[in-house]
């Protein structure tokens, strides 16, 4: 991995002219497009405005002034630069400290955590809140990753040598797994876009019929993907093709690129925090599994999941035929598991498989479940176990839109319905609230599919 093969853009920010343009030109020579920012001392920052374009990597001096007493309001001003710089849409950049000073990286570090979640502590002293106050600048799209640079092996005799500096960066970017993982990552992938764009698109070479051939390749792959459905747009079943040819041309690309060993990673920095790790596991769990993007009430389709409106609906599952979960009791222990002492939302997920969805199939498959909020804490899985048996299906910790917290959900495949297109439709009745993602959908049809087409035999015991 160079730093000419996987960054698009970069900007540069130092107080010192001859530092940012030799930088710059280093940069330049990679053919790598690069903005040089000077700041003064007394100057207006203010006046900065976003680029167009995303940087994909900043590269700032620490100190944009040299007193060292001015360390925080330093470090202030370098994150609101930051900030003021990237456009809105700025998700996918890094950052390299140059320093003489990287002794005081850490400071950088924390405060960035702060301005990146812009929290202010109200329990907190009177000092540590005007400590605060110079360190809440927000910043809306905070870094993948921040790396530092020892600007002082640079400069010898006086005079400054940057032959060393991009061997120097690769070296650092590939010495963090956060930082080569992701820019290696990214670089793949675009990657693998160009060779599925050109695999497709090369199939047609007479340029008098060019947009007419692939326009009809490109909707053959949607139909491959979603059916022949007159009222629909089949753009939709288009992305879904790419997206399978992206995964296959993906994977074949990475087997032969370099990647860090994340297998040498062993200690977990967050320690036995238990509700913690459950949270971060239900963020994790909803980018896996669930897509509330974009949602169309009138389209049904395989891996929607709706809440149930209806109070007579054969999918409502009734209290007692719920789980008994754990319930916290007033010294914050857990005790005996109880099914009617918790909120649930009763909601169904479209079952129906996707060769019969493509082939126009007749009624929807709905099967019925619910959604009730998730006890976090000490719980182990013989408190918390509701994967028992081949009826029920559950995935938890994981965060839905608009609620607030850690939910389960969980799906019994005994409630099963196949209600009408107009039913399901029929706001009134059923809400679309978000979709399974592929994964799951896949996950939860096959075990759905395993409880339904048990055989089994009955034998003979004369004796009993």
């Amino acid at each position: 991995m160079s730093i000419e093969d996987i960054i698009n853009r970069v900007v540069i920010i130092d107080n010192v002219e001859e530092e940012g343009r030799a930088i710059e030109e280093i940069f330049k020579k990679a053919d790598i497009p690069t903005d040089f920012i000077k700041i003064d001392k007394d100057g207006d920052d203010s006046e900065l405005s976003p680029f167009p374009h995303q940087r994909d990597l900043i590269f700032a001096d620490l100190l944009l002034d040299e007193d060292l007493t001015n360390l925080s309001t330093n470090i202030s001003r370098l994150i609101g630069i930051i900030n003021r710089i990237q456009p809105e849409n700025a998700k996918f950049y890094g950052i390299v400290m140059w320093t003489k000073h990287s002794d005081h990286f850490k400071e950088l570090i924390n405060k960035l955590g702060k301005a990146s979640f812009n929290t202010v502590d109200e329990s907190e002293t009177e000092e540590d809140e005007e400590e605060e106050i110079e360190t809440t600048v927000a910043l809306s799209n905070p870094p993948l990753f921040i790396l530092c640079l020892d600007k002082t092996q640079y400069l010898s005799d006086g005079n400054w040598n940057f032959a060393q500096l991009p061997n120097d960066i690769n070296t650092k970017l590939q010495s963090s797994n956060v930082a080569f993982f992701s820019l290696n990552w990214k670089k793949t992938v675009n990657d693998s876009i160009h060779n599925v764009i050109n695999g497709i698109y090369n199939i047609s070479t007479n340029y008098d019929k060019h947009e007419e051939e692939l326009s009809y390749i490109i909707k053959e792959l949607s139909k491959n993907e979603t059916g022949e459905k007159s009222n629909k747009n089949l753009t939709l079943g288009a992305y879904q093709a790419f997206d399978s040819l992206l995964h296959s041309e993906l994977s074949a690309l990475v087997r032969k690129e370099t990647l860090p060993n994340l297998s040498t990673i062993e200690n977990n920095p967050f320690g036995t925090d238990t509700p913690l790790m459950q949270t971060i596991s239900a963020k994790l769990n909803t980018r896996l599994f669930i897509d509330d993007c974009v949602l169309n009430q009138h389209e049904i389709l395989p891996g929607n999941i709706y809440k149930i409106l209806e109070e007579e609906n054969p999918l409502n599952i009734t209290k007692e035929g719920k789980i008994g979960i754990p319930i916290k009791n007033e010294n914050g222990k857990y005790g005996d598991r109880k099914s009617t002492a918790y909120t649930t939302i009763n909601i169904a997920i479209e079952l129906t498989p996707p060769c019969d969805f493509s082939n126009k199939k007749i009624y929807s498959r709905l099967v019925g479940g619910y959604v009730f909020d998730m006890p976090l804490g000490k719980i182990n899985k013989d408190e918390f176990n509701v994967n028992t048996g081949d009826k029920l299906y559950a995935i938890c910790p994981i965060y839905i839109h608009g609620e607030t917290k850690i939910k389960c959900i969980l799906f019994d495949f005994r409630y099963l319905w196949t209600p009408k297109e107009e039913d399901i439709i029929d706001e009134n009745k059923y809400k679309l609230w978000f979709k399974a993602k592929p994964g799951l959908f896949a996950d939860v049809l096959q075990k759905f599919s395993s409880h339904a087409s048990r055989l089994g035999i009955n034998n003979i015991h004369l004796g009993k």
